[in-house]
């Protein structure tokens, strides 16, 4: 376990939300 692999979690986890987020928003269209 490194800063890197701390760095990808962590960049995986916001692309996550924002395509949650993105898909909410669809919904509510």
């Amino acid at each position: 376990m490194g800063e890197k692999d701390f760095e990808e979690k962590g960049a995986a986890k916001a692309v996550s939300n924002a395509v949650q987020e993105m898909e909410q928003s669809a919904e509510e269209m």
